[in-house]
């Protein structure tokens, strides 16, 4: 549901971010250990089990990513890579008889750092990450995933729309864990489905599936339409489906507009919520980008239907491994209609660190 304004954190709620950030990092250093130790138990208790300290060196050596870098940086990102690894190594290593090197090895995931203002909500930090693990002894279908992300099943695809209240990028985020299934692609339709447990104060089930189909496909240009049915036992039912349409300008695949469409109807929400959005995209060089974007967003039956309008601007830099997003908004929300609708800027810096790429 689109409700109202944003509260702006508070100094507690700062502070939680930092120790969000600790706990992520402390609870896959933790599983890391339990999956050397628990792998190093299962072998020796098997005939002709490798030891422990050939177990240990089998893990270590399937799962190097290189020495010691002289960065920062480098180091958590390796550091990061290794104990994804080894977590997918002695997972996969449950449903089989010898784990997959190649799979664990194709663990990956990401950290992200989004700091926001704006003179709707003031200053906000969120820290967000996951981590993606296929199981291959689970036919190679099946992949694990962990991490924090936003607290809906809604979709909010960046490419619709950049508001400070209605992003999933800066909504609030919570812990969760579940397994995702890849269904066969069927020509032009891609389908997956997912399953986990969502925060760890209130746990809440979650169940969601999306099919992707291609309709335009050509040298110059590219639409596409998914459909996500989901469901949770807090809100019931929902169902979103987004259609996207890019065509290259003049021929340069490189800059394009985007023209997206997102609409989602929920037990919880009034009528149907909708957000559009206009996109120009724009290569300034190989490494860098701009993306010049027009977005709306609101809900049918809410008390002011068009929720926010706004304009935005986003400057895409790669700054070492470290991926840096930064968005300047200039928009006009309003709750209700006997508001005034004044203007809110914006500036949301985002800080992405993959690893195991």
């Amino acid at each position: 549901m689109i409700s109202g304004q944003r509260q702006a954190p508070s100094q507690c709620e700062q502070y939680g971010n930092w120790w969000r950030l600790i706990g992520f990092v402390l609870i896959l250093t933790l599983a890391e250990g339990a999956a050397v130790a628990a792998s190093v138990e299962t072998t020796l208790s098997e005939p002709g089990a490798l030891s422990a300290a050939e177990q240990r060196s089998k893990s270590a050596t399937a799962c190097e990513s290189g020495g010691r870098a002289t960065d920062v940086v480098t180091n958590a990102q390796r550091q990061l890579e290794t104990i994804g690894c080894r977590l997918a190594f002695w997972v996969d290593g449950i449903g089989g008889e010898t784990a997959s090197v190649k799979a664990a090895r194709r663990t990956e995931g990401e950290l992200r750092f989004i700091v926001s203002y704006s003179q709707q909500s003031s200053l906000d930090l969120k820290i967000k990450g996951r981590l993606d693990a296929e199981l291959p002894f689970l036919q190679r279908r099946v992949k694990a995933f962990i991490g924090r992300e936003g607290t809906s099943e809604v979709d909010n695809d960046s490419s619709v729309m950049t508001s400070n209240r209605f992003s999933e990028e800066t909504a609030a985020s919570e812990w969760l864990i579940g397994l995702g299934f890849g269904i066969p692609q069927f020509r032009k339709i891609k389908s997956d489905f997912r399953v986990g447990l969502r925060s760890l104060s209130l746990p809440k089930l979650f169940a969601q599936a999306t099919a992707e189909a291609i309709l335009v496909d050509t040298p110059i240009s590219l639409g596409n339409l998914m459909v996500k049915p989901f469901w949770n036992n807090r809100d019931g039912f929902g169902l979103t489906v987004r259609a996207i349409y890019s065509r290259a300008l003049s021929g340069r695949r490189h800059n394009f507009f985007r023209l997206a469409e997102v609409l989602t109807v929920t037990e919880e929400t009034m009528g149907l919520s909708w957000r559009s959005g206009l996109s120009l995209f724009q290569r300034v060089n190989y490494r860098t980008g701009l993306v010049w974007r027009l977005y709306a967003a609101g809900e049918t039956e809410a008390p002011e239907p068009l929720g926010v309008y706004g304009a935005s601007v986003s400057y895409r830099r790669p700054v070492g491994k470290v991926i840096s997003v930064s968005t300047l908004s200039y928009e006009f929300p309003r709750e209700t209609a006997q508001q005034s609708r004044d203007e809110s800027v914006g500036l949301t810096l985002e800080f992405t660190l993959p690893f195991g790429r």
